[in-house]
């Protein structure tokens, strides 16, 4: 019997159950509205509880996604513009230095070059930790 099928027949086999809570509060029903509620938030639940075991049966890991988003995401994503930082700097630096209009011995030019070696020693180290959350993922 297919998954759709089991699902189908559980549904089914719910509403059945829900139905016989019906026939027993139908005397209640007349006189008490809030029985209807009962049995339609009886329903709900009982879709949703099929509806969890189906996917529980997908073998889907949330805690996977969460770590990912949680733990990786933001170090990557930190690791990215620090490198995109530290490119524009070096690339701004460089053309600074052999630039006519400024000497390439100029103390801001230099400043930037340790500027852009700090950054890349801050991805280095942001490398290292994104490499062991990622490997304790495989």
């Amino acid at each position: 019997m297919s998954s759709k099928q089991e699902f189908k027949e559980r549904q089914k086999n719910s509403i059945n159950n829900t139905s016989d809570i019906n026939s027993v509060s139908n005397t209640e029903t007349e006189t008490c509205p809030i029985s209807d509620s009962i049995i339609k938030s009886a329903e709900t639940l009982s879709s949703v509880n099929i509806i969890k075991d189906e996917i529980t049966k997908l073998g889907l890991n949330p805690e996977e996604k969460n770590y990912i988003e949680n733990y990786v995401t933001p170090l990557l994503n930190t690791l990215y513009l620090l490198s995109a930082t530290s490119l524009a700097l070096a690339s701004s630096a460089g053309h600074l230095a052999v630039s006519i209009n400024t000497s390439s011995k100029s103390s801001k030019i230099k400043d930037t070059e340790k500027l852009v070696y700090d950054i890349n020693e801050q991805c280095e180290d942001i490398y290292d930790v994104l490499k062991k959350r990622i490997d304790v993922l495989l």
